[in-house]
């Protein structure tokens, strides 16, 4: 699993930052529970990176991109990166004010 995140600001104070990822590899939600750690590491390490102090006590739109997911299903997904960013990166995932964009890409032939 590896995840890329960066942070753009909102538009004229009229919309929260704008928290992008690009997760290689989400789990499942059907996947041990110690994924969700696992999960939740990885994404702190890429806001470490990308300089984005953590956990993040404001309201954020949320853009996310998967990458060969374990999952073809979004609410499995969803519930995952949900659990993952809860008290970890986000101070409470109700900060997540809009998801402006979801999707997801397959390097193989699987769909």
């Amino acid at each position: 699993m590896q995840v890329i995140a960066t942070m753009e600001d909102g538009v004229n104070n009229y919309s929260p930052p704008l928290l992008k990822l690009i997760i290689h590899g989400a789990p499942h939600v059907r996947m041990h529970r110690k994924f969700v750690k696992l999960y939740g590491d990885e994404l702190l390490k890429a806001c470490f990176t990308a300089g984005i102090p953590t956990p993040i006590g404001f309201r954020v739109d949320l853009w996310v991109h998967f990458i060969d997911p374990c999952s073809a299903e979004y609410d499995h997904l969803l519930t995952r990166l949900f659990e993952a960013l809860d008290k970890r990166v986000l101070k409470d995932d109700s900060l997540i004010w809009t998801v402006r964009h979801l999707s997801k890409y397959y390097t193989s032939s699987r769909s």
